[in-house]
């Protein structure tokens, strides 16, 4: 993903935020700019695919798993 792919995104994601119960939205808000930071690293280090889809795929695994938790995962994986 190129960074105005991962911003059309963020800002896709962040209209659905505000379209859902609010006192979600703040939690959801904060884990997306978080992800957002995440994967910008990671396109610095040209493993932006590899961390969103380590990402998604621990999220199937354990749906308890947060944005932030799931990407982290991702990010450890990939960048150490």
């Amino acid at each position: 993903m190129k960074e105005k792919e991962i911003q059309n995104l963020s800002k896709t994601l962040n209209w659905f935020c505000h379209n859902i119960n609010m006192e979600e939205n703040i939690d959801i808000l904060e884990e997306l700019n978080v992800a957002e930071s995440i994967l910008k690293i990671a396109s610095k280090n040209g493993l932006e695919p590899e961390i969103f889809v380590f990402a998604v795929k621990a999220m199937k695994e354990n749906p308890n798993l947060s944005i932030i938790e799931a990407m982290y995962e991702g990010f450890d994986e990939w960048i150490k």
